[in-house]
């Protein structure tokens, strides 16, 4: 009687430590699709900030250009200098980090940040799992 409870424990056992090593497994996998998400909209973020720095330069230098009396090589120079500095002296990551975490917040889904396979599933997880041989 002791050792048919004692099988049956051990086969519990090994289909507990089986499952947790699933579970962990596809965490893992999770967590890898959210921290890509994150860089993403960081990404994101940074490039629409870029954007308002550039889009203000060309206000500023067609028209400089047009009238051709304003120091060329100062114009650009000028802008490039206080990119920099908002990004070295200002607060741009913490602007940038805001907007990012806007575009997680309420734009991934419609646009952004599409998957490019649709939604993780558990059955996508198991078989990319198992193809790189871990599952």
């Amino acid at each position: 009687m002791g050792n048919l409870s004692s099988s049956i424990t051990s086969g519990m056992r090994s289909t507990m430590e089986e499952t947790q090593e699933k579970m962990l497994l596809r965490q893992i996998e999770l967590n890898a699709s959210q921290v890509r998400e994150r860089q993403m909209a960081m990404q994101i973020a940074s490039q629409r900030d870029f954007f308002h720095f550039f889009a203000a330069f060309c206000t500023v230098a067609f028209p400089a250009l047009i009238i051709k009396k304003f120091p060329a090589p100062i114009l650009p120079l000028s802008f490039v200098l206080a990119y920099q500095g908002d990004m070295a002296y200002g607060n741009k990551i913490e602007r940038i980090r805001a907007d990012a975490e806007d575009i997680l917040q309420g734009e991934r889904r419609e646009k952004y940040l599409p998957l490019p396979l649709g939604e993780p599933t558990v059955t996508g997880i198991d078989e990319a799992l198992r193809a790189k041989g871990k599952l």
